[in-house]
């Protein structure tokens, strides 16, 4: 069974953002880029790419953000970003450009699938390595019995499990971007790779951007969990802490994070909303609907595959 990371880097003015500037980022993906698998790193065509240390079995793909699906929704993207219904304290909000890139890990998956045959595709955050030991003298532990059946191996967040329990999500969680999921790194099948990208264009496509809707990937690979849109799903672990698909991978012990006092007081102002929203505003487990999804597909298919 064979594994490759993706992975993607970017100057999307962050610095100006939350300070986070690209020589930061460059520092944390250089060691990230130790984790011994092959990555395919996809970077802006004007990056210099000698600032990176590869392994020789490292590959970059240059590709503008720009041809990046996501991007051609940035006008609805950026008017929604500014309107009221929305978390401005939230990267998401302050810059779309960030929140349009992390909406593309699946496409990223999607082009890296074509470009090799291993089983599995591994993302990794440019940062992941602030969450993680060193791990360049440590080997995959796992075996093609582990990952048996799974699309799609995540790692979920105490909030989603919090809404599960509470049998209902409300429906303007979109837009808060509460981390239902953690992003930093997950694993998917990579026969499941334009899948994922089917499911998630249709839930922004269809379901956010026409009711002026939008958030992050956690926020949308969460949602479709708990709606069940996501066949093949597999939870590794409930928790806080980062980087636990890498460390699973690697046989290091999964890390946990219990909730700060904040995050404690998010939980129940969230647990009341959510008791007070009905069910008719919320989401459901189990609702995703299916049937419009497949009939979404196959009329985009046949629509591509038409004469212009």
């Amino acid at each position: 069974m064979s594994f490759t990371a993706v992975t993607c880097l970017y100057d999307i003015g962050r610095a100006n953002a939350d300070g986070r500037t690209i020589d930061d980022y460059v520092s944390w993906f250089n060691v990230t880029l130790t984790i011994p698998l092959p990555f395919i790193i996809f970077l802006d065509p004007d990056f210099d790419a000698t600032r990176l240390t590869l392994k020789p079995t490292d590959r970059i793909i240059r590709l503008s953000m720009d041809e990046l699906p996501m991007f051609r929704h940035r006008a609805r993207v950026e008017e929604i970003s500014a309107g009221e219904k929305v978390n401005h304290r939230d990267l998401t909000f302050r810059l779309p450009s960030y929140s349009m890139l992390v909406m593309s890990k699946a496409e990223l998956f999607k082009r890296a699938a074509l470009e090799v045959e291993s089983d599995h595709l591994v993302w990794a955050d440019a940062g992941l390595s602030r969450f993680l030991p060193d791990l360049s003298e440590h080997q995959v532990q796992r075996s093609t019995a582990d990952l048996e059946g799974v699309s799609f191996l995540l790692n979920k967040m105490p909030f989603l499990d919090h809404y599960t329990r509470l049998g209902h999500l409300p429906k303007r969680i979109v837009g808060s971007c509460l981390a239902l999921m953690g992003a930093a790194d997950f694993l998917i099948a990579r026969s499941f790779a334009s899948e994922l990208v089917d499911r998630l264009s249709f839930l922004a496509e269809v379901d956010w951007l026409p009711n002026g809707l939008w958030d992050n990937e956690q926020v949308a690979f969460g949602t479709l969990l708990f709606r069940g849109g996501l066949p093949g799903v597999s939870v590794l672990s409930t928790t806080l802490y980062m980087g636990n698909t890498t460390r699973w991978l690697f046989g290091l012990p999964l890390k946990y994070r219990a909730l700060d006092f904040s995050e404690r007081w998010t939980y129940c102002r969230r647990e009341i909303r959510a008791r007070l929203t009905p069910k008719s505003a919320s989401y459901l487990p189990g609702d995703f609907p299916e049937a419009d999804y497949q009939t979404w597909v196959r009329n985009r298919r046949e629509n591509a595959a038409s004469p212009a």
